[in-house]
């Protein structure tokens, strides 16, 4: 498993710090499989400790929306002191053990990471992996509660159960008053994804999914995924159809050398970050490009 190695070694899972946030936008963790689509969801909308958190049709609802915390998903609550975070109940690492909600406290069977089925010889799939653990989130396998199946942890296989999507995020840089999300513009290929006000549009939301991040335009044969032009310091970020190559594949990760979040691309050498430094002004922004992986201010991004 040379991918966590590496994140252990180096990089911890991507994250975002507490403060600065400026808006209620936050990411659906949907099961990769066949309508009705289910999504990892608070059960019954309860903040207690210890609540279940199930696969469970999606609503849209704030039961089933999570952002990234210090490397932590954060649900319900997330909004008061002491926040609510995905949690493997009791730190248990067998298979099979429940997943709930409880206070954030920052340990490590809260910690989560993602990667490509690939990266472990497994079918292609977005896997959430527990730091603690190693076991993957599986939306089967659990006890029937709440009219869902509660998630638990369970070896890595890649199977549909473990193949999660996360939908509608926002890339927001951190810090930034007036915040600063990545941005574009149009779907044609070519457009310059930029630094621009947050506002939660369409042209803000991003999915990731198979190391892929797809944005603006991304239906069906329309693909288009983040993609940098070129895999050297100083590229320029914009969209493109997705064809699956190094350029376009992504980590969103921790960097444990600083206190901040980065965006890291897959397969460039010298790991070169998404950066909003150095870019060309561009639609009222500044068009994003990739920089050596530095943990610069510019480099710091709250994923939501």
């Amino acid at each position: 498993m040379k991918h966590v190695l590496q994140i252990l070694l180096t990089l911890g899972l991507f994250g975002l710090l507490a403060g600065g946030v400026s808006s209620a936008n936050a990411a659906q963790l949907q099961v990769n499989g066949n309508a009705p689509y289910l999504c990892a969801a608070v059960q019954g909308s309860n903040i207690a400790n210890k609540t279940p958190v199930i696969a469970y049709p999606c609503s849209g609802g704030p039961n089933d929306h999570w952002q990234y915390i210090g490397g932590q998903f954060q649900g319900i609550g997330t909004s008061s002191a002491g926040g609510k975070c995905l949690d493997v109940e009791g730190q248990g690492t067998t298979p099979g053990t429940v997943v709930d909600l409880y206070d954030c406290v920052g340990q490590m069977n809260q910690q989560w990471e993602i990667a490509d089925g690939t990266d472990f010889g497994l079918p292609s799939s977005s896997l959430i992996i527990g730091v603690q653990s190693n076991l993957c989130l599986d939306s089967a396998g659990g006890p029937s509660v709440g009219g869902g199946t509660q998630l638990i942890v369970n070896t890595c296989t890649g199977s549909e159960s473990q193949n999660w999507i996360m939908r509608e995020m926002q890339f927001q840089l951190v810090p930034s008053n007036p915040y600063l999300c990545a941005s574009v513009g149009s779907s044609a290929n070519g457009s310059p994804v930029i630094s621009y006000s947050c506002d939660g549009a369409p042209s803000q939301l991003w999915n990731y999914f198979n190391g892929e991040i797809y944005g603006l335009g991304s239906q069906g044969t329309t693909d288009k995924c983040l993609t940098s032009a070129a895999a050297t310091a100083g590229s320029l970020v914009e969209l493109e159809a997705c064809k699956g190559k190094a350029t376009q594949q992504w980590f969103i990760l921790d960097y444990f050398l600083t206190d901040g979040s980065i965006t890291n691309a897959i397969g460039i050498s010298g790991s070169l970050c998404l950066d909003n430094s150095g870019g060309p002004p561009s639609g009222g922004g500044t068009q994003l490009v990739i920089n050596p992986c530095s943990g610069a201010a510019s480099q710091n991004w709250n994923v939501r």
